[in-house]
C-alpha cells in the first residue's frame, strides 16, 4: 500500500500542468502536500487510473517471475524419473500436477484431468505427490509410489482420489490387495527411503516454482492454483502445443 500511494503523488505531481509544478519548488514541505492533497481532491479519478496501471504492472512482474521459475525447474517438473506418469509417456504436451490425497479439489479434478488425457491420446501427465494435509497424506502418497513400482499407479491413483473421506491403512491395504498388489513388496517399498526423497525433492521444487497450495497443475507457461474447468485445461493444452510447433 505504501507503494501504491508513493505511486499515486509521484503521477499526481507530473499531471501538474507545466505552471504548476514550476509552482511547486520554492514550496515547503507542508505546502507540496497540501498541493497535491487539493489536485487529487479535484481528479479523484487519477487515484483509480493509477492503482490500475499498479495493479497491472504487479500482474505482469509476477506473471514474468512465475514463466521464469517454470522455465528453470522445466526438466524437474516434466521429466523426473521417479514421478509416476499417467496417458501417452511419449505424448507432446505435459500437464503436472501436485496434489495430496486428502485433498477435495484434487479428487474433483482428478476424473476431469483422466478425461482430457484419455481423449486427446498425445498428453504427459506427471504426478508430483505434495501431502500436506495430514499425516495420512504422506502415507497415501508412499502406497501410490509403491504401487507405481509395481506398474500399478493408475489404479492404486484412483482408488484414493475415489475414497470418500480420509483414506486408513486399513483402506490402502484393502486397495492394494485388490489390484493385485504383491503385498510383501508392496509393505517393503513403502518403508523405501528413496520415496521419502522424493516426497522431500517435491517440496523443494514446489518452493522454487512459488506454489503454496493444492492442487497446482501446470501446462506449459500456464499455471493454474486450484480447480479449473475443461475448457481453461484444453485451452491452455492447446496453448502449449501451438508453441511447440
Amino acid at each position: 500500500m505504501r507503494k501504491l500511494l508513493i505511486a499515486v503523488l509521484s503521477v499526481a505531481v507530473f499531471s501538474f500542468s507545466q505552471t504548476a509544478r514550476a509552482a511547486v519548488f520554492g514550496m515547503d514541505k507542508a505546502e507540496v502536500e497540501e498541493t497535491i492533497r487539493s489536485y487529487l481532491l479535484e481528479h479523484p479519478e487519477l487515484i483509480r487510473e493509477v492503482i490500475e496501471k499498479y495493479a497491472e504492472r504487479e500482474r505482469l512482474r509476477l506473471q514474468k517471475e512465475q514463466k521464469d521459475a517454470l522455465d528453470a525447474n522445466r526438466v524437474a517438473l516434466e521429466y523426473d524419473p521417479n514421478a509416476p506418469v499417467i496417458g501417452n509417456p511419449d505424448g507432446n504436451v505435459t500437464i503436472v500436477e501436485f496434489y495430496d490425497y486428502n485433498c477435495g479439489y484434487c479428487k474433483v479434478m482428478f476424473p476431469k484431468i483422466l478425461q482430457v488425457v484419455k481423449t486427446d491420446g498425445n498428453i504427459r501427465w506427471v504426478l508430483k505427490d505434495f501431502p500436506s494435509l495430514r499425516p495420512s497424506s504422506v502415507i497415501a502418497s508412499l502406497a501410490g509410489l509403491a504401487a507405481n513400482k509395481q506398474g500399478k499407479f493408475l489404479e492404486m491413483h484412483k482408488a484414493l482420489m475415489q475414497h470418500r473421506g480420509e483414506p486408513s491403512e486399513k483402506d490402502i491395504t484393502d486397495f492394494a490387495k485388490r489390484i493385485g498388489l504383491d503385498m510383501n513388496r508392496f509393505r517393503s517399498d513403502m518403508k523405501s527411503a528413496d520415496f521419502e526423497t522424493v516426497l522431500r525433492n517435491n517440496r523443494i521444487l514446489a518452493k522454487k516454482i512459488g506454489l503454496n497450495g493444492i492442487p497446482d497443475i501446470i501446462v506449459g507457461d500456464t499455471l493454474f492454483a486450484g480447480a479449473v474447468s475443461d475448457e481453461d485445461l484444453i485451452d491452455a493444452v492447446n496453448a502449449a502445443r501451438e508453441k511447440k510447433d
